[in-house]
């Protein structure tokens, strides 16, 4: 994770993913972090001058660790790891769910994204899914959650009805179900990469305090005039 101090070269290749001085320069002119260098060729030191805002240096572990795409949305994906990772029943929630949560908290994230987003916290082995899995009922606005028996013979009374016609037979599942019935694998955090996962709920944590502030800071100082 990349703080103030002093890197060498190899440190600076590990942390960014660069081999290339240039490419070095250029990620971190990127993530806007400011640095100085002192030496030549494999005995260049680099210097990071300032504490790197948490906001930047997650943005920069999300690229480097996570495989993030540059153009992600950063802010918004701060927001969801820190309820996907610090909030048990969020985490274990259909995709749909999680989408009207992170509506209701004014940071919208589509399903879709939020698909693309657990499936890298996957590669990079942060996470695993499956095994266990949650049910649910779901219906519009309505989520319950339910026995897995409850959802495997809503599905049998769908397969039962079939040859009734597609209608016919979804209006059976949902009289047993209540719902559309709805398999979620259980998500668990990798203990193996807990460095990582640690490092980054610090930074996540750090950057939503200093969000806090700079809203009240702004909220006084309007109240001032």
């Amino acid at each position: 994770m990349l703080k103030s101090g002093k890197y060498t070269l190899d440190e600076m290749r590990e942390i960014l993913g660069t081999k290339d001085v240039q490419g070095i320069r250029r990620k971190l002119d990127r993530y806007s972090v400011k640095y100085t260098t002192t030496g030549r060729g494999e005995s260049l030191i680099f210097t990071i001058e300032e504490t790197v805002d948490p906001f930047i240096a997650f943005k920069c572990l999300c690229i480097t660790e996570l495989n993030f795409a540059a153009q992600c949305d950063f802010f918004r994906l701060k927001y969801f790891l820190y309820y996907f990772f610090n909030d048990e029943e969020f985490r274990n929630l259909p995709f749909l769910a999680m989408e009207e949560i992170m509506s209701d908290k004014e940071k919208r994230i589509s399903r879709q994204t939020i698909s693309k987003w657990v499936k890298k916290l996957e590669s990079a082995n942060l996470i695993s899914r499956g095994g266990d899995y949650t049910y649910y009922s779901v219906y519009k606005d309505f989520r319950e959650e339910i026995p897995q028996k409850r959802y495997t013979d809503a599905w049998a009374a769908y397969w039962k009805n079939k040859e009734q016609g597609y209608e016919y037979a979804v209006f059976a599942m949902l009289t047993v179900a209540g719902g559309y019935p709805t398999k979620v694998p259980k998500t668990a955090v990798n203990a193996f990469y807990a460095e990582l996962y640690d490092n980054m709920q610090e930074l996540i944590i750090a950057s939503i305090d200093k969000d806090t502030a700079d809203k009240q800071n702004s909220l006084n100082k309007a109240l001032l005039f």
